[in-house]
């Protein structure tokens, strides 16, 4: 039988997932609320969105005036969403899958098993977002699937579409463990 999905996204996604329930979000903090509304009843969860780390310390209610030639914007940082899902993952006794990705410009074999371990994933996609011909500007990504036992595949170069059905290959083999 298939799955009822829930699309968590924000307005940079303008479709709409056909046959899911939508629910668009603005700010990180809308994202994990959202999230975590829907995470009681889920037997998955796939974070794929790359959630900003930091936001503004303060926001302005109304137009900064210029007053000078420099302003210093203070930033914090934002919930890793993932993260608190992981360290709480016993609260949430349907949740059988939790996946992510590792978008990363260094070390991205390395950084992707740490994540994996830190945030209690039972796999994640590991791509090099420095590379010129896949990640988030391209058409096209490539990079390694590691599941919670350390197994490493790589996925080579192919359309995101392509990437996305081996993500979702690896979801379900999960699933039937």
């Amino acid at each position: 039988s298939g799955a009822d999905v829930i699309l968590i996204k924000t307005p940079a996604l303008t479709e709409k997932l056909y046959g899911a329930e939508n629910i668009e979000v603005v700010s990180a903090e809308e994202m994990r609320n959202a999230v975590f509304s829907n995470l009681p009843d889920a037997d998955g969860l796939l974070m794929v969105a790359a959630v900003a780390d930091y936001k503004p310390q303060i926001t302005a209610e109304e137009k900064i005036k210029k007053t000078g030639k420099r302003m210093t914007l203070q930033l914090e940082a934002t919930t890793d969403i993932l993260y608190e899902i992981g360290e709480n993952r016993n609260r949430f006794p349907k949740l059988k899958v939790l996946g992510g990705f590792a978008a990363e410009s260094e070390d991205l074999l390395n950084n992707a098993k740490a994540k994996l371990k830190k945030k209690h994933l039972d796999f994640i996609f590991a791509n090099d977002i420095s590379s010129n011909e896949s990640g988030f500007e391209s058409e096209q990504n490539k990079g390694f699937l590691i599941d919670r036992s350390g197994i490493m595949r790589e996925v080579p170069l192919s359309s995101k579409q392509k990437i996305a059905e081996e993500i979702v290959t690896e979801l379900v083999k999960l699933f039937s463990e």
